[in-house]
């Protein structure tokens, strides 16, 4: 991959983490106002990642961005295996995204007053824990998880499509040959 390239790749992935964290954002908001609970919770859960809904849409979006960066340079060409590797993309970005949203939790809690009897076991020990309210938490978000399947799919081939076309908008064009030259 050359720079230009990579640099491109760069540029569409930080269009990506822009649009799934706004667009996430958006529709969070829409369904908050409509009246209707879209992110799943558990029994005894205290409602951190609702308060504070746009950190863990960020903390997501930053890994879907990494994953777009490595699916530019890496992504399959007939369509049953990029489907395939797709589907297998959505389902590593929800397990990689689970542990950083949980020790964002585990701050948010420790701001409210309780702290863990064991604060490096309780970052580093529960791995497997994390796993299961992650996928547990994006499961329970009944519309919200439904529409983000969809804009998954959507961006990213959206995105792969103009990506393999060698379209470099004009302005990144001219400023990445000026700091180069």
């Amino acid at each position: 991959m050359t720079g230009f390239r990579w640099i491109s790749a760069l540029l569409y992935s930080a269009v990506g983490v822009f649009f799934v964290w706004f667009g996430s954002c958006a529709v969070f908001l829409l369904l908050w106002l409509a009246g209707w609970d879209s992110i799943g919770t558990l029994p005894r859960m205290f409602l951190y990642h609702i308060k504070f809904f746009y950190l863990y849409f960020g903390v997501i979006a930053l890994v879907y961005g990494g994953f777009l960066l490595l699916w530019f340079r890496f992504h399959p060409k007939t369509k049953w295996k990029f489907a395939l590797m797709l589907t297998l993309g959505g389902f590593l970005i929800v397990s990689v995204s689970s542990y950083p949203c949980t020790l964002l939790y585990i701050l948010h809690d420790m701001q409210a007053g309780f702290y863990p009897k064991n604060l490096w076991g309780a970052f580093f020990g529960q791995t497997r824990d994390f796993l299961l309210v992650g996928w547990s938490v994006v499961l329970l978000s009944f519309p919200l998880n439904l529409l983000a399947v969809f804009a998954f799919f959507f961006l990213t081939r959206k995105l792969t499509r103009i990506y393999d076309s060698g379209y470099e908008p004009a302005w990144a064009d001219r400023w990445m040959r000026r700091r180069l030259r």
